[in-house]
């Protein structure tokens, strides 16, 4: 049986072989899904749907052990509301990053409403630590996935890919002083 558990411990070519329509459609997660078995199954909603696209939003890097990733810097409300939601999957490289950034250390929620890949979540300290990581199916809006502990930041990358890159918590993350809170 494929479940969240089983699936991050497929490596990144493997769960792209599975291809994200089959996860969805056969029922890994209870959230109805539009587009399948529905109707109209080519309606998606598309990146023009977003109100800040990623060519318009900061771009920074991020050092972890042995590397670096770019990464979109989501620094306010707005922003971090949006998050993912419509981005296809063309546009995401694998190897990049979407960081949220917190003017505090607070427990933090997050959903998959129109996302359409899996997420990889990890919970980040103000001194870099990773804490915790959860991973986010697409579409799923209730439950949230929410932190067991307080982070300042939240690091989005592609599923597996930074279990891929030995990114575990304890890890600590190289985050420059441009990736601040606007709010």
């Amino acid at each position: 049986m494929l479940t969240v558990s089983n699936l991050a411990r497929l490596s990144a070519r493997g769960r792209a072989a599975l291809g994200i329509a089959a996860l969805l459609c056969i029922g890994v997660a209870s959230a109805t899904v539009a587009g399948c078995g529905s109707a109209d199954p080519g309606v998606r909603p598309t990146t023009a749907s977003r109100n800040f696209p990623l060519s318009d939003l900061q771009r920074d890097t991020i050092g972890y052990p042995g590397g670096q990733m770019m990464v979109y810097v989501m620094d306010t409300d707005p922003k971090r509301g949006e998050g993912m939601m419509y981005v296809q999957d063309a546009e995401f490289p694998i190897d990049r990053g979407m960081i949220f950034v917190y003017p505090d250390e607070q427990l933090r929620r997050f959903h998959g409403k129109n996302v359409w890949f899996i997420l990889d979540l990890t919970f980040i300290a103000a001194d870099g630590t990773v804490l915790e990581q959860k991973q986010m199916l697409p579409f799923v809006e209730n439950p949230p996935v929410a932190s067991d502990v307080r982070a300042k930041y939240v690091l989005e990358t592609r599923g597996g890919y930074i279990y891929d890159i030995g990114v575990r918590p304890g890890t600590k993350l190289t985050i420059p002083d441009t990736i601040v809170a606007k709010e």
